[in-house]
């Protein structure tokens, strides 16, 4: 425990979310989702650069262990983060139409995310491209529990009670 209060890491976290909250005190919500779309969108642009060559070194060796499957998740993430911050500023830009909220896009984005999910997922302990068991077993029950919500959302949205745009 001592380790995890002296680390820098643990401080950044703690200290990044007290100065968002006095942010909230002084600052509109809505500059606040535009400032904070910019700089994540800067990052991500960044990050997508940063992990480009390791993706692309796992597809070439075939991500046969956790470590490339790990990053190809990284990379699958945050180009899903960047190319969902860049449709949200697009989205707001031209008075937030009802179509791009319904969008394709948005379900391509939460899709890529769930895939790089299940990469993260089965990737500790996989190594020669085998898959512990255990994992899967995490992959199917999580799965699972989504495809419940999922089936609720759905029925709800079917039986003509439209979710929130």
């Amino acid at each position: 425990m001592r380790k995890t209060i002296t680390s820098a890491a643990t401080w950044i976290i703690v200290l990044a979310n007290v100065l968002f909250y006095l942010l909230t005190l002084a600052v509109p919500a809505p500059i606040l989702i535009e400032g904070f779309n910019g700089l994540l969108l800067g990052a991500a642009v960044a990050i997508v650069i940063s992990w480009t060559p390791a993706a692309l070194g796992a597809v070439r060796d075939g991500a046969g262990d956790g470590g490339q499957q790990l990053n190809l998740a990284i990379w699958a993430t945050w180009t899903a983060i960047m190319v969902q911050r860049l449709w949200a500023i697009a989205y707001r830009w031209v008075g937030a139409p009802s179509w791009m909220m319904s969008s394709y896009m948005n379900a391509f984005v939460i899709y890529t995310v769930l895939v790089a999910g299940i990469l993260y997922l089965t990737a500790a302990g996989t190594a020669d491209g085998r898959v512990p068991i255990r994992n899967w077993t995490t992959v199917l029950v999580s799965v699972a529990a989504g495809a419940l919500v999922a089936g609720v959302m759905i029925g709800k949205f079917i039986l003509g009670a439209h979710p929130p745009a």
